[in-house]
């Protein structure tokens, strides 16, 4: 316990003199979007269903922000690819409880129009006849790869000139490349004092015990759930006792990882192992597969 508030207070001593700025995604980050499950997450956008938060990384973030009102320094930027007027992600961060700051969202691209047309700023040309190809053609205009990279490098630079006093962590998920987007911020503006932190919500950048590709990027730090963010203390040392306790009986209770999130393992194994067999074979494979996901599971749960 005195370990414990002995980082607290040179954490919250730093930053009199320095800046963290927080920069967190927002969808399968902060938000429980359902992204590696395509229609699950359009259904949850078209219908304004209410979306669960993901309650332990609130946490987090409130604790995080508890310094300011002693030692001001700690700075949220939430910036998120989704296009602002398919949800008020704003709204959202409030309604739940996140600290306030910075929103941004895509701007509304362009107004689209199909054939040649007529030349015009605000609108997008989609050539393709094919409406298969149409609707290619119109996702990667629409998808804005660059634009995250963009708002970030916009954000941090005015905190460049004297930034080796100040501490950048990163928050995102895998299901849209959010890694390779902080990835290409640290590089491009030679970040010394940056931490990314990457849930892994498609379960592909974690060792498993059986034989399925993991892809992982270095300084990156994946996590499948807050649990694995405050395994060494020394890394989050502003956690509450309140926060590590709700995240320790989420853990015990083997409920820290939502189920949509366990789901996709079941799919990526049985997708691989089980594909190619014939009709009977996989639907023994699809089950045993099942059970193999399971296992890990349970594996993981007895972890910490």
């Amino acid at each position: 316990m005195v370990t414990r508030f002995i980082l607290i207070f040179l954490f919250s001593y730093s930053t009199l003199f320095a800046k963290i700025i927080i920069i967190s995604d927002l969808d399968d980050t902060l938000k429980q979007s359902k992204g590696s499950f395509k229609l699950e997450a359009l259904f949850q956008l078209l219908t304004a269903r209410k979306v669960a938060p993901f309650i332990h990384l609130k946490n987090i973030f409130n604790d995080m922000e508890a310094q300011n009102r002693f030692y001001p320094g700690i700075e949220f930027f939430y910036v998120s690819t989704s296009i602002e007027k398919s949800w008020n992600a704003k709204k959202w961060l409030a309604e739940n409880g996140f600290p306030e700051g910075v929103v941004i969202q895509r701007p509304m691209p362009l107004k689209i129009v199909e054939g040649e047309g007529k030349e015009s700023k605000t609108k997008i040309k989609v050539k393709a006849k094919n409406y298969r190809e149409r609707f290619k053609e119109l996702a990667q205009i629409v998808e804005g790869k660059d634009f995250k990279f963009n708002k970030i490098t916009e954000i941090l630079k005015p905190y460049l000139k004297d930034q080796e006093n100040h501490t950048f962590f990163f928050f995102g998920d895998n299901t849209q490349g959010d890694e390779t987007s902080y990835l290409r911020v640290v590089n491009h503006l030679n970040l010394t004092n940056a931490r990314i932190f990457v849930r892994d919500v498609v379960v592909n950048a974690t060792y498993f015990t059986f034989d399925i590709p993991t892809f992982r990027y270095d300084r990156v730090e994946y996590f499948l759930s807050e649990r694995d963010l405050i395994s060494d203390l020394i890394q989050f040392p502003f956690v509450s006792f309140e926060t590590e306790f709700l995240i320790y009986l989420d853990y015990k209770a083997k409920k820290i990882v939502p189920q949509y999130i366990q789901n996709g393992l079941t799919f990526q194994i049985q997708h691989k192992f089980c594909e190619k067999l014939q009709t009977g074979k996989k639907s023994v494979c699809f089950n045993e597969m099942k059970q193999r996901a399971f296992t890990v599971w349970q594996d993981y749960y007895l972890k910490y």
